[in-house]
C-alpha cells in the first residue's frame, strides 16, 4: 500500500479561520510500499485527490499523513500531578494552562507518552483551527489518519539539538523545546546552543535543505555542530524517514480518525476468542505458566454459539452459550475462579465498545489476583471508556502508562476484583 504526506502552506496561517478547500495550498508526496517517490506536487485541497489519483489510485493509500506548520502548534513539556496516568491526562489541561494565550477550554491538547513520575509532552492547537483543516481536507476526499507538525519530526536525544533548515525557515528541536524561526534568529540561536559548557557539550545536528549557506558559514566551524546537505526536498525527506512514533499524533479524543483507519499494527495475538478458554486458561495459571491471550469480545457471542452448535447440534432457547457448555462439562455449580470472573468482565466491557482494540498480551498474578493488559486502541476516549465500563462493574481498573503511538494509543491497563 501506499502513503500520502500533505505539508500545509504556512504563507496564510494568520487568517485560517477564513480559508476553504481552494484557498488552503499544500505540498503534497506519495510514496510507495519500498518507501519509494511515486509523485510529489503542489496545488490546494480541493484539487488534491485528483492529482494525487493521477500517481496512485485513492484506495491504494494506507495512510495519509498531514502536516501542519508548527507557527499554528505549541509544543510543551510539563510536569504533571498524579498517582495514574487517568489522574495525569484529567490534570493537563490546568498545567499546561499558562503556557498558552487562548482560554485553555478552547485549546486542543494532544499528548505523548504519559507515565508516572516523568513529564509529559503534548502539541497544544485551537480547536477551531484543527477542526477547520481536517475538515476542509476530509471534504477534499483525503481524511488524514495521522496529524502533526514537521518539527515533531525531528529526533533528539538528551543532550542534543536536530536542527532543519529551508527557505522557508529553521525549525530548531531539543528534548525540552521547539520552535521555528527565521535565518537571523536561528543563527543567533545555534551560536548560542553551540558555546562549550562545563557541565554538558551539545551536540548539533543540521539538516540543511536551503540554498544559503549563511547558517553553515555563521557555526558550521564549531566542534559541537554537524551539518549535513539534503538534496531533496523538506517534505520527499521527512516522508521518507517518517516514524509515526516519534511525534505526537494531533487526532486525539474528538478528533480520533476512524476506528478502520486507526491501526495497523502487528501483535502476535489478534483477535482471539476470549469465552471459552477461561477455564484452559486458568489450568495453564495451575500448571505455573503465564497467561497471554488475545481478545476480539465483538465476535464473542457468535463464536460461543457456533462452538457449543459444533459440539450439541442446535441450541434453540440457549441465551448463555458458555453457562450451557458449563452445564454439559458439569461445571455449572462449581464458583468461578478470579481470573475467570476478571476475563469475563473485561470481555464483556470490550465488547460494548464500539472502537477496535488489538490486545497485544495479558498476564494473570495470581498471588496479586490482578490481570494487566497491554493493548492498542483508536484513541484515549476508547479507553477511557473501558475504564468506566469496568469500574460500573465488579472490577477495580487502573491505567498505569499510556502513550500516543502511530495512528492510535498504547496503553497498560491492570485489573482487579473489587473487595
Amino acid at each position: 500500500m501506499n502513503s500520502l504526506f500533505i505539508l500545509l502552506h504556512t504563507d496564510r496561517v494568520d487568517d485560517i479561520d477564513e480559508l476553504d478547500a481552494e484557498t488552503l495550498q499544500c505540498d503534497w508526496v506519495v510514496l510507495g510500499e519500498e518507501n519509494d517517490l511515486m509523485g510529489q506536487g503542489t496545488t490546494n485541497f480541493s484539487s488534491l485527490l485528483a492529482q494525487v489519483e493521477e500517481i496512485a489510485e485513492s484506495e491504494t493509500i494506507s495512510n495519509s499523513v498531514l502536516l501542519l506548520p508548527d507557527t499554528v502548534t505549541v509544543f510543551i513539556r510539563a510536569d504533571i500531578p498524579g498517582k495514574t496516568s487517568s489522574q495525569m491526562i484529567k490534570a493537563l489541561p490546568y498545567a499546561v494552562e499558562s503556557y498558552v494565550s487562548t482560554d485553555i477550554e478552547k485549546m486542543h491538547l494532544a499528548r505523548g507518552t504519559v507515565r508516572k513520575g516523568n513529564p509529559v509532552a503534548c502539541l497544544a492547537i485551537e480547536k477551531t483551527h484543527l477542526g477547520l483543516i481536517v475538515e476542509q481536507l476530509i471534504e477534499s476526499g483525503v481524511e488524514p489518519s495521522y496529524c502533526s507538525t514537521i518539527g515533531m519530526q525531528i529526533p533528539v536525544d538528551e543532550g542534543s539539538v536536530g536542527v532543519l533548515a529551508d527557505d522557508q525557515g529553521v525549525w530548531i528541536r531539543t528534548s525540552e523545546q521547539l520552535a521555528v524561526m527565521d535565518l537571523e534568529s536561528a543563527v543567533d540561536a545555534l551560536t548560542f546552543l553551540a558555546q562549550p559548557s562545563d557541565e554538558l557539550d551539545t551536540k548539533i545536528h543540521i539538516k540543511n535543505f536551503s540554498q544559503s549557506r549563511e547558517l553553515a558559514h555563521t557555526i558550521g566551524r564549531s566542534p559541537f555542530v554537524e551539518i549535513e546537505d539534503v538534496a531533496d526536498p523538506l517534505l520527499v525527506h521527512v516522508a521518507q524517514q517518517f516514524d509515526d512514533e516519534q511525534g505526537i499524533n494531533l487526532l486525539q479524543d474528538e478528533f480520533s480518525a476512524r476506528d478502520s483507519q486507526v491501526l495497523d499494527t502487528k501483535s502476535w495475538v489478534r483477535n482471539g476468542i476470549i469465552g471459552m478458554t477461561a477455564l484452559l486458561v486458568y489450568i495453564a495459571i495451575v500448571l505455573g505458566q503465564g497467561v497471554y491471550a488475545g481478545i476480539q469480545a465483538q465476535n464473542y457471542d457468535d463464536d460461543a454459539k457456533e462452538l457449543f452448535e459444533s459440539i450439541y447440534g442446535q441450541s434453540s432457547g440457549t441465551r448463555n452459550h458458555v453457562a450451557s457448555m458449563r452445564v454439559n462439562m458439569g461445571q455449572a455449580s462449581r464458583q468461578s475462579s478470579p481470573l475467570e470472573t476478571l476475563l469475563d468482565e473485561f470481555a464483556s466491557a470490550v465488547s460494548g465498545t464500539r472502537s477496535r482494540i488489538v490486545i497485544n498480551n495479558l498476564v494473570y498474578r495470581e498471588s496479586q489476583q490482578a490481570l494487566t493488559t497491554e493493548m492498542e486502541l483508536s484513541s484515549w476516549d476508547a479507553l477511557d471508556n473501558l475504564e468506566k465500563t469496568l469500574e460500573s462493574g465488579s472490577v477495580d481498573a487502573e491505567v498505569t502508562n499510556t502513550e500516543s503511538v502511530g495512528f492510535g494509543t498504547r496503553a497498560s491497563l491492570t485489573m482487579e476484583l473489587k473487595q
